[in-house]
């Protein structure tokens, strides 16, 4: 079983936990630092076949690997932030705009291309999780994640601070979902696009969100270049596809 691969009862009795202070502002929930693989689900993001050379940072094919989407699995190079859970510090907060809610902030600086949070909760098929959107009342809470085809993270119940709906969107966001391949699984991470500061809100855009045909909320991101809009009602949050994908076999 690739590293990182942890069957869900298994991942339960190990993680099983109340989230930090800072998180359970959202709602109640089990905090997790690993995915929980429902049944079924686990060949569908595990077991990928990938080349991912490293050396020891000494050239250039650690940072190619990174810009792919890959971490090194040898050596001691920098290329394995979520091998080493190696994030910048981040906290849950209201928001200082009337009517947004909470936000996630950074509570140190961070430098471009840092992780901030890896994007945890239970892996399920999207059959069930169009299901879940399907009994949402319109502004209900929206934790689930597309990954890629046919599956979705559910961090309804369990998760961590990057939990979706804690993730604001912006019309200029300085982070985004993405795709990363780690010793044969795909998990996802948020990234940071550019520097920020401490205390600056971490959000992503509205184009990782599946949209639909209805006009969409007015946004509150309070960007320069703000829209005025959102794209259509909030649906699943799509991880960016990454680069790696030409390379990538597996299930």
């Amino acid at each position: 079983m690739p590293e990182g691969c942890v069957q869900g009862p298994n991942l339960r009795s190990r993680s099983r936990r109340r989230a930090p202070p800072a998180a359970t502002l959202t709602s109640s929930y089990l905090y997790i630092k690993l995915s929980k693989y429902t049944r079924g689900t686990r060949g569908l993001l595990c077991g990928f076949d990938q080349e991912a050379l490293c050396n020891d940072g000494t050239d250039n094919v650690c940072w190619e690997n990174k810009s792919m989407g890959i971490e090194c699995e040898d050596g001691s190079c920098c290329n394995k932030d979520l091998q080493t859970l190696e994030f910048i510090k981040i906290w849950v907060q209201e928001c200082k705009v009337a009517g947004k809610g909470l936000g996630l902030f950074a509570a140190q600086w961070g430098r471009t291309g840092k992780l901030v949070e890896e994007m945890v909760g239970e892996v399920i098929r999207l059959e069930l999780a169009n299901g879940i959107l399907a009994q949402l009342e319109p502004d209900a809470p929206n934790y689930l994640c597309h990954v890629r085809e046919g599956v979705v993270i559910n961090a309804a119940e369990y998760g961590n601070r990057s939990r979706h709906r804690d993730l604001n969107h912006s019309c200029a966001p300085n982070a985004q979902l993405q795709p990363i391949l780690v010793r044969g699984e795909l998990r996802v991470g948020v990234r940071l696009l550019e520097d920020v500061e401490d205390g600056e809100e971490i959000t992503i855009g509205d184009h990782e969100r599946e949209t639909g045909s209805e006009g969409g909320a007015a946004c509150l991101c309070g960007a320069t270049a703000c829209r005025g809009t959102l794209r259509g009602r909030p649906g699943l949050a799509w991880a960016c596809v990454a680069p790696s994908i030409p390379r990538l076999r597996g299930p």
